[in-house]
């Protein structure tokens, strides 16, 4: 059935943007709503198996609980071979948090107000050697991307073109094989209920660049040639 919302007790809980809330379905007698995740990683599996929701969807199930107005949750993780379900109620506590913050979140987004930056950004829009790198970074980033699809394609063709165990000629060789699969370990039966956060290694130091904005600049640059 079809998600819908009854809860309007704020406008802003269900037409604003806070208030998105898509079910991946709803009971017909509304009282039950349905989450259905398939996680990549065994965390979150391993904490359906002993009956708990990961913590960075908790939020999110109790947000359509309150949109939805049904009395219990049923979220569902499968793992591409075994499903678990977790079932759970409205935290009132909880949601009378949630809906107070989403409600300032949405305020500023409407007013156009955003808390000041803090020791841990740093905003250097203005700084000319910023900018000369950044621009010529994105300019390389375009043109990686492009070239990346075009070796894409190419790889696709060469692959169809490769009939043995290795093809070659020109300077190129494919090679085919097999690899062994990776362990499931949610089939390891003296796993389940162990919390592996404990095995984790320590954490390290990791840096992602991200080009957030787009540029007709950038995007002519990237047809030029190298």
């Amino acid at each position: 059935m079809s998600s819908g919302f009854r809860w309007n007790r704020y406008a802003w809980f269900t037409t604003g943007w806070s208030g998105c809330a898509p079910l991946d379905g709803l009971s017909f007698d509304g009282s039950t709503v349905l989450e259905i995740k398939c996680p990549l990683n065994l965390r979150d599996h391993n904490a359906a198996q002993q009956g708990r929701v990961p913590s960075h969807y908790y939020g999110q199930l109790q947000h359509q609980l309150e949109v939805s107005g049904a009395a219990k949750a049923h979220y569902w993780s499968f793992d591409g071979r075994i499903g678990r379900l977790v079932r759970i109620r409205p935290d009132r506590d909880y949601i009378r948090r949630l809906v107070d913050e989403e409600g300032e979140f949405w305020r500023r987004v409407k007013d156009n107000l955003w808390p000041e930056l803090d020791d841990q950004e740093l905003d250097l829009s203005s700084d000319p050697r910023w900018r000369s790198v950044a621009l010529r970074y994105r300019q390389a980033r375009a043109r990686l991307d492009a070239a990346a699809a075009q070796e894409l394609k190419l790889r696709m063709i060469l692959d169809r073109m490769a009939t043995a165990r290795r093809t070659f000629g020109c300077g190129v060789e494919v090679l085919k094989s097999f690899r062994r699969g990776a362990v499931n370990y949610a089939l390891i039966p003296q796993l389940n209920g162990v919390e592996l956060e404990q095995f984790r290694k320590p954490r390290v130091a990791v840096t992602k660049i991200n080009v957030i904005e787009a540029s007709d600049e950038v995007a002519a640059s990237a047809q030029a040639p190298f």
